[in-house]
């Protein structure tokens, strides 16, 4: 099976001599695309000097990390790929997690998105946001791969820092909506992967290490703009959910918006129930082309992905 490696570089060189290092001693040999998102930081210039075999695609602007995944899903399906492996720059590979990742891949019928379990950056630990799809997991019974008892379990959700994808995925979801500035693309995604009849397994017995900052959501302080941020993807999310009707959307999205305004108020948390108004304001300015995007993506087809464009 030919893999693709895909990641999407920003001033990454804090990890990316142990990210890119840890792929060089994978048992199972990838290609592998990098899509660098404009740094300044060196990292480009590292890439070609220390891992020149790779494929570096260098960008003049920051396009977020939907749109750059984007770009390099359509290089791996130019070039013949069976599966397309996301990894983040802060995460880290084992030497055999890619090789068990396609046999699970194989052994599973109808996985859309394949993910090991997360672990903190040196290894001792659940990654804690990790924590939370575990909670919520559904186990798989009776799942053996060379005799061997495998642990994998069904979730809902799965954060986009180390997702397997099978071609077939692609094929039929497609990549990543743009409309995504940054962050929230994964659970969207998800939504359709679902929404498709695809499952989202977590495989318990591999793993990555995700050397990220271990706080909750909860612990992000509301007047950052990664917390607006973080408001309007929710709601964009919530609101392009492929399964409900256009006008079910929309109420849901704005007694979501009203409830989490009432609480924020009730608390004397005025600027921050004023942002969700707001927010719910651009959810409605953007609804048509929210439900554009919203009818294209119910389709069985690579949606977001140009591939006939791409010079193969």
């Amino acid at each position: 099976m030919k893999i693709h490696i895909v990641i999407v570089t920003f001033n990454g060189m804090k990890w990316l001599p142990f990210a890119l290092g840890s792929i060089l001693k994978s048992e199972y040999i990838p290609e592998v695309i990098i899509i660098d998102n404009n740094s300044s930081d060196g990292t480009k210039e590292f890439i070609r000097e220390e891992f020149s075999t790779f494929q570096l695609v260098s960008l003049e602007s920051n396009l977020g990390f939907g749109k750059a995944n984007n770009l390099g899903i359509e290089m791996a399906l130019c070039q013949g790929t069976d599966a397309v492996f996301l990894l983040n720059q802060d995460a880290y590979i084992q030497s055999d997690t890619l090789g068990q990742l396609v046999a699970l891949s194989i052994a599973i019928e109808g996985v859309g998105i394949l993910s090991p379990i997360q672990l903190n950056g040196d290894g001792t630990q659940i990654d804690v946001g990790f924590k939370n799809y575990l909670n919520q997991s559904r186990p798989l019974n009776d799942l053996y791969l060379n005799n061997e008892k495998v642990h994998a379990s069904e979730v809902g959700f799965v954060n986009a820092a180390a997702w397997f994808l099978p071609k077939e995925t692609l094929l039929v979801v497609g990549g990543f909506d743009p409309q995504f500035p940054h962050y929230g693309e994964d659970f969207d995604y998800c939504n359709r992967v679902k929404y498709h009849g695809l499952k989202i397994i977590v495989a318990d017995d591999i793993v990555v290490c995700h050397d990220r900052q271990q706080i909750l959501s909860s612990d992000v302080d509301k007047l950052s703009a990664k917390f607006e941020n973080g408001i309007y993807v929710n709601l964009l999310a919530l609101v392009k959910k492929p399964g409900d009707l256009k006008f079910l959307s929309f109420i849901k999205v704005f007694l979501y918006a009203m409830l989490q305004f009432s609480k924020e108020v009730i608390f004397l948390n005025f600027k921050v129930g004023l942002l969700y108004i707001s927010t719910l304001l651009k959810i409605i300015g953007s609804f048509q082309l929210i439900s554009q995007s919203k009818r294209s993506t119910r389709l069985r087809q690579s949606t977001f992905l140009k591939i006939e464009l791409v010079e193969c």
